[in-house]
């Protein structure tokens, strides 16, 4: 990104905060992060920094909405290792827990905690 480019998404920062405070919201310059959409090839990308409200801004490789993370070459593979790491934390807890109660309970809970998990965000994985 050059210095142009560098100043123009500043510039849209400042606007955006402007169009916040217009509207009597807030925006947390300290929790903000910003990503740019890449495509996915193997050159290698500098990562920008913007300030916005006096704060340096800088670039994230992914972000988190809603529960689903996004990276910036607009993959779930962050998102899907994440469910798996829960996933397997989950059964780990679940293979104590069956010691002590009984197979429906065990089912039950399982399906409230992993199939959840999984399922949630799933319409996004499918292809049309």
């Amino acid at each position: 990104m050059c210095i142009r480019d560098r100043w123009k998404a500043t510039e849209d920062a400042e606007n955006l905060i402007r169009y916040f405070r217009l509207n009597k919201l807030c925006i947390n310059a300290s929790k903000t992060e910003f990503v740019i959409i890449r495509p996915d090839c193997k050159r290698k990308y500098k990562k920008v920094s913007i300030v916005i409200d006096g704060y340096l801004v800088e670039e994230s490789t992914h972000f988190k909405m809603l529960g689903l993370t996004l990276s910036n070459k607009l993959s779930f593979q962050k998102h899907i290792d994440e469910v798996i790491r829960k996933s397997r934390v989950t059964l780990g807890s679940l293979k104590k827990l069956s010691y002590k109660v009984d197979r429906d309970t065990v089912k039950t809970v399982a399906e409230s905690k992993i199939h959840s998990k999984i399922t949630y965000g799933g319409f996004l994985f499918i292809t049309p």
